[in-house]
């Protein structure tokens, strides 16, 4: 599962890997900066804001329909939706006014941005050996909420050629509470996926209780009482949402709370994706 888990504190290993990069481009700049009796700390952290906002800005313009409902929701970034491309455009273009304004900060800041290029392709390679890209649809046995056993391979069985969703989810969870009615209107105009709402480690009264409250009527609701399922795919929190290919393999991950946005990105991969050599998961 690609997380970066911190004590009680868990956070996309992407996050992660920019926090270091930066770390990195700062720890660098500022040392050959020094050699001017210049500071570099304050452009290289202009240019890690601009970036992140041009991402934002690349991602947004690229999913505007799912955010033109609610155009408020383009602030809220937990979605973790970010155009790496607008990001690395909006970089060069700081980068480019920076230097015409500082000539002196030439080396400081291309050394900056050089550590911060290379920590990047190299956490990322590293991660890219480490991620669940491979694995399959976990055998791990479910139960409905009549009591009857049964598992997502089953579900897979009476769903043949579709691709599959797994959202981990808990009532207890404000994030997890947050994107359900999304996720049950996209089952509702997705039938050609199949949405499964797995709860973790919860009684079925209190499910139930949640759903009635809040008038949700998700299909395909399971109930995995001990996290089983949390447990074999390495899931640290929730909500964690896993996209399967019709033949079982993982073709993408979101860790933490979707948008119409982010979905339709995972959706696209989902049905874009190419089946791999699997490496199957742990049975129970």
């Amino acid at each position: 599962m690609n997380v970066l888990s911190l004590g009680p504190l868990a956070l996309p290993l992407t996050f992660g890997i920019l926090l270091v990069c930066i770390i990195a481009a700062i720890i660098t700049a500022r040392r050959l900066a020094r050699e001017r009796r210049a500071d570099a700390t304050d452009r290289v952290m202009t240019g890690v804001i601009v970036a992140l906002l041009a991402a934002r800005a690349a991602f947004v313009i690229r999913y505007w329909p799912q955010y033109a409902d609610a155009p408020l929701s383009m602030l809220d970034i937990r979605d973790g939706g970010f155009g790496w491309i607008g990001a690395l455009l909006g970089i060069a273009a700081y980068a480019s006014w920076a230097l015409w304004r500082q000539p002196g900060l030439r080396k400081a800041l291309g050394g900056g941005l050089a550590a911060a290029a290379i920590a990047w392709a190299a956490l990322n390679g590293i991660a890219g050996l480490l991620d669940n890209s491979q694995l399959t649809r976990p055998a791990v046995a479910l139960t409905t909420p009549d009591g009857a056993a049964t598992s997502l391979d089953a579900l897979a069985a009476a769903h043949p050629g579709l691709p599959m969703v797994v959202n981990l989810w808990a009532t207890w969870c404000p994030p997890c509470r947050a994107e359900l009615p999304m996720l049950v209107a996209a089952q509702k105009a997705h039938p050609d996926v199949v949405f499964v709402f797995v709860d973790q480690g919860e009684a079925l009264d209190t499910v139930r209780d949640y759903l009635r409250a809040e008038r949700l009527a998700p299909r395909n609701l399971l109930l995995d009482g001990h996290k089983d399922l949390a447990r074999v795919t390495n899931t640290m929190a929730f909500p964690t949402t896993f996209f399967f290919t019709p033949d079982g393999h993982l073709a993408t991950q979101h860790m933490g709370m979707l948008s119409k946005a982010t979905l339709a990105r995972a959706l696209g991969r989902l049905h874009t994706a190419r089946p791999v050599q699997p490496a199957p998961m742990r049975s129970q």
